[in-house]
């Protein structure tokens, strides 16, 4: 007598999200050639294949539900991690889970992007990552709510002396966005 007989040909799927190593919240943009992955998936997954390409390395590694990536391509601009998930009997995943972010220079303006709450009167700090070099700070390229020019001053101004810091304090005055520069980095 044989059987009975079982035959599982369905494949786990699951999510990524590339998040901050200390408070893991979502990353978006960052000058860090590694990156923390938060990993779920369904049907119990024991191995899983991570790259920077839509193409599934041969190696697998165990199944974790926090990883730490070394990005091996790191020229500035959009990243996308792919995951794939293997269970018990073998299954891959058909389909890659993904999660992108910026990879920023190694020298940057953090955080590259921010929303100032005007309602709270917000003030948000600036600084120049990845070196301690002082900068002549300047809020650029104003624009009023509708996206036309704005009078330089109008948008947000400095809180904190913008002169020889690697870090500022910005505050928002009026809806509408702007840039800053130190030096010849721009957020």
């Amino acid at each position: 007598v044989y059987g009975p007989f079982l035959i599982d040909n369905v494949a786990p799927t699951g999510t990524v999200r590339i998040v901050d190593s200390t408070c893991n919240t979502d990353v978006t943009a960052t000058s860090d050639t590694i990156v923390y992955l938060k990993l779920a998936a369904s049907k119990d997954p024991i191995k899983m294949y991570l790259s920077e390409t839509s193409v599934r390395p041969a190696t697998d590694q165990d199944f974790a539900a926090d990883a730490v990536y070394q990005l091996g391509e790191t020229t500035p601009g959009t990243k996308t991690i792919y995951v794939w998930f293997k269970d018990s009997v073998g299954n891959i995943s058909a389909t890659p889970a993904t999660d992108s972010f910026t990879l920023l220079a190694p020298i940057s303006i953090s955080p590259n992007t921010a929303n100032l709450d005007l309602a709270t009167g917000a003030t948000q700090v600036f600084r120049v990552e990845g070196t301690n070099a002082t900068y002549n700070w300047t809020i650029i390229n104003e624009k009023n709510e509708a996206g036309g020019a704005a009078t330089a001053g109008t948008i947000a101004h400095f809180t904190t002396s913008a002169t020889g810091q690697n870090s500022v304090t910005v505050q928002g005055l009026v809806k509408g966005s702007f840039q800053l520069q130190a030096g010849a980095l721009t957020s």
